[in-house]
């Protein structure tokens, strides 16, 4: 489009009076229910309505080579649009579209797509193969993006999350406050106290479906700094090595399958894919025994006791 010298046809009044901040662009999918399917996109007249632009169409299986405005809408297009994001919320909610992912369309900057993969692997290498530690190398790494304005300053403040950093912030104080109160060691006695009639390998299963439950009703990250003080503590009082027991807890904060709301993920796509809690258990239970059947082994294979 730079080359061309090439602009964004559609909505060019409304985006010269709209601060850029309000227009917006975004993915959806067309539901089941979508009072779309069968029309065109003239027949819905969303640009007079809701003052969007279709910008794109996806469609699975199928390469597309007609104008837009030629395809009849089926359940399951990915539709790009792009509006005020007020309108575009009402036009979503109206006509029965799922959002997948908002975010603003970057037009003539691909050739940067080079630049920013060639960063991106050299920070992924050294923090793989380097002793530097890994929060300074993907920090030079975004830095260097900045830069090289590959990413803008404002678009690299605006993409923090903040509630999750003040979440896992949280967490961390609320796990040291388990440690020092001595909740964690109290959990950790229980465990052994049992020692005698509990084998090691048993009551590394027993953190690690701990670590399970935890992640499937609190986020996973709290999951793990909960359980990381305890597995601690039990290590450390069984005379065992602490590795095998955090490995655990990592395997099981990551293995949040039973419920929609242990992952974001699983929230996210509850209502696109019209799951029930059922349909969560259905499919995470057996991963859940796969996963603890699976782990214990190569835990103890790969960190011995």
């Amino acid at each position: 489009m730079e080359s061309k010298k090439l602009k964004l046809a559609g909505n060019r009044a409304v985006e010269e009076e709209t601060p850029d901040k309000e227009i917006t662009s975004i993915e959806t999918v067309v539901g089941k229910s979508s009072v779309m399917i069968g029309k065109v996109w003239d027949n819905i007249s969303l640009a007079y309505r809701y003052g969007i632009n279709l910008l794109a169409i996806s469609r699975t299986g199928e390469r597309i080579n007609r104008s837009l405005k030629e395809i009849a809408f089926r359940p399951g297009d990915i539709l790009i649009l792009r509006g005020k994001r007020e309108t575009i919320n009402s036009a979503i909610s109206d006509l029965g579209l799922y959002p997948l992912a908002e975010r603003e369309i970057s037009l003539g900057r691909t050739l940067t797509i080079p630049i920013t993969l060639l960063i991106f692997t050299l920070t992924i290498l050294t923090a793989t193969f380097s002793k530097v530690p890994i929060e300074l190398v993907f920090v030079t790494g975004a830095v260097m993006m900045i830069l090289l304005n590959l990413v803008p300053l404002k678009k690299a403040y605006e993409s923090i999350e903040w509630p999750i950093l003040i979440l896992i912030g949280s967490m961390l104080t609320l796990g040291f406050a388990l440690e020092e109160s001595g909740g964690a060691e109290t959990i950790a006695n229980l465990l052994v106290n049992n020692a005698d009639v509990l084998s090691p390998a048993i009551i590394l299963t027993i953190i690690l479906i701990l670590s399970i439950l935890m992640a499937n009703f609190i986020s996973t990250n709290t999951a793990a700094v909960l359980m990381a003080p305890i597995a601690i503590f039990t290590a450390t009082s069984l005379g065992l090595s602490i590795d095998p027991f955090l490995m655990a807890v990592a395997i099981g904060a990551s293995s949040a399958y039973l419920t929609p709301y242990g992952h974001e993920s699983n929230t996210l796509v509850m209502e696109a894919g019209g799951y029930t809690f059922k349909d969560y258990i259905k499919v995470g239970l057996p991963l859940e025994l796969l996963i603890i059947t699976a782990s214990i082994p190569l835990i103890l294979y790969f960190w011995p006791l």
